[in-house]
């Protein structure tokens, strides 16, 4: 009901017209160190700037027209554009030649310097808020005002004495909690699905509101912080942001409060826009809720019934003193001890009996996690550190507050507003939007209590649970990543958790990671748990019906977003989870790919088939059945404080099952490492959907595979792109787990440097199922190497890279799809730019990884011709000879 009701109250206003008349200066464009290359500086928004002036090769274009402080860059031949709010607080941002696009600068810079008392006298000297120091790294980091100029700062700390290498950083809406939404998924054939081929002229806008979240600047001031990004592959028209405030009323009812519009440019592919939208609390009720929506209409560039990613949606409660909510309140109940959890027969996941889970049919029993007789006797995780780094985390939800570390959380929002007015707990990482909380969704999955008389309960119920609002922190940038992932000592101490759910993704870009967070991960995996290293468990991504830019039908059978299309999920330390429905088969919506590790319930919508039961924001007016469809909101019976949620899904969902698993693990076996946890659920994984075979493709004249079924390769191991190895099985598992004796048994784990292909740039064919074939050799390492992961480097020269498929065979024969033809992440306009991209495939697990490895690569549609410029490889190995399958 309130989904709809609020998309009817989005009332658009007309925006006022009529240009700004500002003074042309000359504007000083700098070229400075970004934190992956040198980028292009420009001057800030409110700047006055109007007019066009060059900067060695590139020429830039400002102008200021109702409302909207727009830039373009004309660069090689081609244009690209940026667009803030005028109105908005001033932006600077800054243009890479490399990636070719417009970067938001952040209130960080990043330094190397030679000691402490060196980089105190730098903050000093800049009037910095603050400076932190990763000696493990590398680097530290200077966090400077809101207000400070971020490149005059770097320009003062260059030639200080001690400092040196000081880049400028920036922010990016790229790491996002994303719920999967209906799309029906053809089953896969043998053939791909009849009818025209769509190609390039097909192409479509798509775009997506996100917001970015509400800023409290003062006690009773607040700012909402919109962005409209077009995600597809064709520009859209100049269109209008309408945006609504509701007071939640008696019941289930909603009250126009505010409404209001902002102009939104036209935004060409891959660019957005950046709304800045100020609101006063004192004129609104103490004692009350509110909801936020910002919406875009779909546009006739958009796909039909693609809307459904237009909307977005925040909100707050003000107290009874008027002032915006920013701590857990305690909700005066609890559960207790030793009595029967209501909600325990409907969660599928724990234990599948085909039971409905409020939704229309249920699935097949058995189609679960494998915990059998965990539930009542085995391990609960207990002692073992969890952190949720996510949106926030509800700290005293009567179903988590036991689990709860004290002391151990960290809210990244502590700051932002007046704080003797209007405090946020450093401790309490709250989620003040009363529209759903991921991160206490995704933590009831993992640590809900057991047997205490209330909901349902967690995986691992015993863990020591605490919460990082990464997602939700409004000064999102490298310092909240390293801080929330293990990097930090202090304001976090997370370097002494033991497994990181990561519950997120990106929107689908073919960006490589940067290097310090790979940096990170690899200390983490190195360094954390005692040398024994920290698990990072990962969603995989819920992309795979998302063609919102370029739909063919062939996408029907082998998917649209691919999960190599978040850099995270390309590093060999991270356990990429892929997400299945109650029958154990893949969710309509999760992402396939060759960096999949292991699959774990997720469910579907909650509607027709079975979401996820698990914890929700406390209250019936708050929480996920605030905007969408939820059956057990309406049992008053087992759920009557509105405390749970049945709707829960994706890929997010899938996580934490395996995050809940893995903390079995570590408390049967705490000696276990990283790779141990990973060996064991590859090798104890069971095979699902065993009936899903190849598919097909007819490009020109030569017929393709474009998706392997089932493969196993030359050391025994079962692998398909949907599932990973397979489906997690927590009871072989945890049996595994308990004969492992020794932190040797996989040996040393090391990586190669690049071996790199001796072939010449080759072109591509176009429109060719036959494509091309390029060769490298891999040789001088240890004669009882053992792959555990293979890392591609391609350099493609490609004006539409989505027609290109990429295939991988191991010099043991195994076939390895790294990029499936159509990839959606890949429907870019790239004339005259280079992509260059990395890939992981985890399909040749346990291969000896000498010999003759070739790089497959083909054309899949008309009107583009491009080129292979070359390809590297890395191998990530260990010595498995002690090891056995289990």
């Amino acid at each position: 009901m309130p989904t709809l009701l609020i998309a009817s109250l989005a009332l658009a206003a007309a925006a006022s017209a009529g240009a700004q008349t500002r003074q042309s200066t000359l504007p000083v464009i700098a070229s400075v160190a970004g934190q992956d290359g040198e980028v292009l500086v420009l001057p800030l928004s409110d700047s006055g700037v109007d007019g066009t002036v060059a900067s060695g090769d590139v020429a830039f274009e400002f102008s200021t027209e109702q409302g909207v402080y727009a830039v373009s860059a004309l660069y090689d031949g081609r244009r690209y554009a940026t667009h803030v709010d005028a109105d908005g607080p001033p932006v600077r941002v800054a243009f890479d030649r490399a990636s070719r696009r417009f970067r938001t600068v952040s209130s960080m810079l990043r330094v190397q310097f030679d000691d402490d008392g060196e980089l105190n006298e730098a903050v000093r000297h800049l009037g910095a808020v603050a400076s932190k120091s990763y000696p493990h790294l590398g680097f530290a980091l200077v966090r400077l005002s809101r207000t400070a100029d971020p490149l005059a700062a770097m320009q003062r700390l260059n030639g200080r004495p001690g400092i040196a290498n000081v880049r400028l950083l920036f922010q990016d809406p790229a790491r996002l909690p994303r719920h999967a939404k209906p799309r029906q998924r053809i089953p896969a054939s043998t053939q791909s699905s009849p009818g025209r081929p769509a190609d390039k002229f097909d192409a479509k806008a798509d775009l997506i509101v996100i917001y970015d979240g509400i800023r409290p600047d003062t006690a009773n001031a607040a700012t909402s912080h919109i962005s409209v990004l077009n995600w597809g592959a064709v520009a859209t028209r100049p269109t209008t942001l309408a945006w609504t405030l509701l007071r939640q009323g008696p019941g289930a009812t909603y009250e126009l409060v505010i409404s209001s519009a902002e102009v939104v440019p036209r935004l060409a592919p891959k660019t957005s826009y950046s709304a800045s939208i100020p609101l006063s609390l004192a004129e609104l009720t103490p004692g009350t809720t509110y909801v936020a929506s910002a919406t875009v209409a779909r546009q006739t560039e958009e796909r039909e019934g693609w809307e459904y990613n237009n909307s977005d949606y925040a909100g707050f409660t003000l107290d009874a003193a008027g002032l915006m909510q920013r701590t857990c309140a305690e909700s005066g109940r609890g559960g207790v001890p030793g009595h029967f959890d209501p909600l325990f027969a409907e969660q599928w996941h724990l234990r599948n009996t085909g039971q409905a889970a409020y939704a229309a049919v249920g699935g097949i029993a058995g189609e679960d996690l494998g915990l059998g007789t965990i539930l009542g006797d085995g391990p609960s995780g207990a002692g073992v550190r969890v952190a949720v780094a996510d949106t926030g985390l509800e700290t005293c939800h009567p179903d988590l507050a036991l689990a709860v570390e004290q002391d151990a959380s960290f809210n990244f929002n502590v700051g932002t507003g007046d704080s003797a007015l209007n405090p946020a707990a450093a401790g309490d990482p709250f989620n003040h939007h009363p529209v759903g909380d991921h991160g206490t969704s995704v933590a009831g999955l993992i640590a809900a209590a057991a047997n205490n008389g209330i909901g349902g309960r967690g995986v691992a119920p015993g863990v020591l649970l605490r919460g990082y609002n990464m997602l939700g922190a409004l000064d999102y940038d490298l310092g909240v990543f390293v801080d929330a992932l293990g990097g930090s000592r202090y304001a976090p101490d997370s370097s002494d958790v033991d497994i990181f759910n990561l519950s997120f993704g990106s929107l689908g870009y073919p960006a490589n990671i940067s290097a310090d967070e790979e940096r990170l991960f690899a200390y983490g995996v190195r360094r954390l748990r005692h040398g024994r290293g920290a698990v990072y468990v990962k969603a995989a991504g819920n992309g795979f019906n998302a063609c919102g830019a370029l739909h063919r039908p062939l996408n029907d059978s082998i998917g649209c977003v691919s999960a190599n299309a978040d850099g995270t999920n390309n590093l060999p330390y991270v356990i990429v989870v892929g997400g299945l429905d109650a029958n154990g088969n893949s969710a309509s919506y999760s992402s396939a790919g060759a960096n999949l590790w292991i699959s774990a319930p997720a469910g579907e919508y909650g509607i027709d088939s079975p979401a996820m039961l698990t914890t929700d924001q406390m209250g019936v007016h708050a929480g996920y059945p605030v905007l969408w469809l939820d059956g057990v909101a309406s049992d008053t019976v087992a759920n009557p404080h509105g405390d749970y949620t049945s709707g829960f899904n994706g890929t997010s969902s899938a996580a934490p099952n395996v995050s809940g698993v893995t903390a079995l693990l570590l408390e049967a076996n705490p000696e276990l490492t990283w790779r141990q946890v990973k060996h064991i659920l590859a090798s104890t994984a069971r095979q699902v959907d065993a009936a899903s075979g190849q598919v097909t493709g007819e490009f020109g004249s030569a017929s393709r595979v474009v998706q392997d079924g089932w493969i196993t390769n030359a050391a025994g191991y079962r692998f398909h792109n949907w599932y990973g190895f397979g489906a997690v099985d927590a009871s072989a598992a945890l049996i595994a787990a308990t004969r492992v004796r020794t932190p040797a048994t996989l040996g040393r784990f090391r990586s190669t440097g690049w071996f790199a292909s001796a072939d010449a740039p080759v072109d591509i064919p176009d429109n060719d199922g036959n494509g091309i074939s390029s060769g490298l050799t891999v040789a001088g390492l240890p004669q009882l190497a053992n792959v555990e992961a293979v890392v591609v480097e391609v350099d493609l020269a490609h004006p539409f890279p989505n027609d290109i498929g990429i295939e991988l065979i191991s010099p043991s024969g195994t076939p390895s799809i790294l990029n499936p033809v159509f990839n959606e992440a890949l429907a870019l306009d790239t004339e005259g730019a280079l992509l260059r991209w990395r890939l992981l495939s985890n399909a040749f697990y346990g291969e000896a990884p000498h010999g003759d490895w070739h790089l497959a690569v083909f054309d899949g549609a008309e009107n583009d011709i491009g080129a292979l410029n070359g390809w590297r490889l890395r191998v990530y190995y260990g010595e498995h000879t002690a090891v056995t399958r289990h």
